[in-house]
């Protein structure tokens, strides 16, 4: 798992190896696009104290998800200096203001990189996970599909 992840860490691998060059800045948690420092890629809070996570980062898709929310005061702030403390409080109290079944009405389908955090009890019976037929097992044991020929002890 560690080596798949590995990949999705080119952005921040570079910072630090610029940083070790003096050539840029070392990201510290919390003050960086990745890291949660823009309002754009965040994990928020919903009112029945569910999640939403919104990963926004292309300008079309933070345009989406703010036309969808009614906040086009908030398009043009994508781009406000890190860590975007005020943006994200803004953001934060929306979110905090419905329950997650509303979010999930109100930006599933809109295209905004957004998706609801899913605890076990509700994974087996998302529709993607179903269609794509993602998740088998007998009795207590589920497990995740695996690669086509592989068996449960490869």
């Amino acid at each position: 798992m560690a080596d798949s992840v590995l990949s999705w860490q080119a952005y921040g691998l570079t910072q630090v190896a610029l940083a070790a060059g003096d050539q840029g800045t070392k990201p510290m948690r919390g003050d960086d696009l990745l890291n949660g420092g823009a309002a754009c890629y965040q994990v928020y809070a919903t009112a029945d104290g569910g999640f939403i996570s919104l990963g926004a980062i292309e300008e079309v898709f933070w345009c989406n998800f703010c036309q969808a929310l009614g906040r086009v005061d908030w398009i043009t702030r994508q781009t406000e200096t890190m860590p975007q403390t005020l943006l994200i409080a803004e953001v934060s109290e929306v979110m905090a203001s419905e329950p997650r079944e509303y979010w999930d009405r109100t930006l599933g389908a809109v295209d905004c990189c957004y998706h609801p955090e899913l605890d076990y009890t509700e994974v087996a019976s998302w529709a993607q996970v179903k269609s794509r037929q993602l998740l088998h097992g007998e009795g207590n044991l589920r497990f995740a599909a695996w690669v086509e020929g592989a068996t449960p002890s490869d």
